[in-house]
Formats: C-alpha cells, structure tokens, sequence
C-alpha cells in the first residue's frame, strides 16, 4: 500500500475511534499531518509522519496501537 492510502486508512481509523464532531487533521510546518481530536473526552493528537519513512505501514501499526493503549477508552481498539 502507499504511504498516502495508509495515512489515510489511519485517519479514518482514529476518526472512528474519536468522540463525535472533535476530529480535526492540521498540517504542520514540515509537511506532516497531525490528527487532534477528543477521545473518552481528552484532548490527544497523533502525528503522522512523513510519506518517506522507511517501512511506513508497520512503523504507523506500531505507533497507532500504542497512542490507543495510551487512552482511557473502555474498549481499546487495535489498528491492523
């Protein structure tokens, strides 16, 4: 997959996963996404790196399910 279609398919995932209406995606300086959003009512963000990281899909796997461990959700998703 591309690194472009895999950020996406990360965003969507966290906008899933994050409260309703608080999804928001801003771009950085460099170039890069940051997704901010509420999730179980704290204000978190993520950000995406850049389309030339190495190995991008299992570098964006790893990040993903440790920013979802990180929350105080009730039911903690996993992002495959």
């Amino acid at each position: 997959m591309k690194p472009l279609a895999y950020s996406r398919k990360v965003s969507k995932f966290l906008e899933k996963v994050s409260d309703e209406g608080t999804f928001q995606v801003v771009k950085k300086r460099g170039g890069q996404q940051r997704i901010v959003a509420r999730y179980g009512g704290q204000k978190r963000s993520f950000t995406l790196p850049g389309p030339s990281s190495f190995n991008i899909e299992r570098l964006l796997k790893h990040q993903v399910n440790q920013f979802l461990n990180s929350l105080t959700l009730e039911h903690t998703p996993v992002f495959h």
